[in-house]
């Protein structure tokens, strides 16, 4: 009991100092995903139909467009999600979240310091 309580305590720490030194990259082609041990990935750009800003439960807002929970995923561990990737139909999104790969996503939920940037270029 004692190890696992330790394992647990050094899991927790190391994805606390992860976090702190990743961050996400918005490049030419492409947004790099990157939250500590829990969520690593590239999201083409092509692959985004629309982005998003939101202020809604994210269950009201995936009820509202009738989309299931099973596709869409949320990268945002500490801070309450303020913006939506909505993906393309077939696109080929591979994120790595919780040490498990997702595809067949249709959208994903993240905090963004300047959603506007993205927005932009999409």
């Amino acid at each position: 009991m004692l190890a696992g309580a330790l394992s647990s305590l050094v899991y927790m720490l190391g994805d606390r100092w992860l976090i702190g030194a990743g961050q996400h990259v918005l490049t030419e082609e492409a947004l790099q995903i990157s939250i500590g041990a829990r969520t690593h990935g590239s999201i083409p750009l092509d692959a985004i139909a629309a982005c998003e800003r939101i202020d809604e439960p994210l269950a009201a807002w995936l009820r509202r467009r009738g989309i299931e929970r099973r596709n869409a995923v949320k990268v945002s561990p500490l801070d309450k999600p303020n913006t939506v990737l909505i993906l393309k139909p077939g696109s080929r999104v591979r994120l790595y979240h919780l040490g498990v790969e997702r595809t067949g996503l249709s959208c994903i939920f993240l905090y963004l310091d300047r959603p506007q940037a993205l927005q932009s270029r999409i």
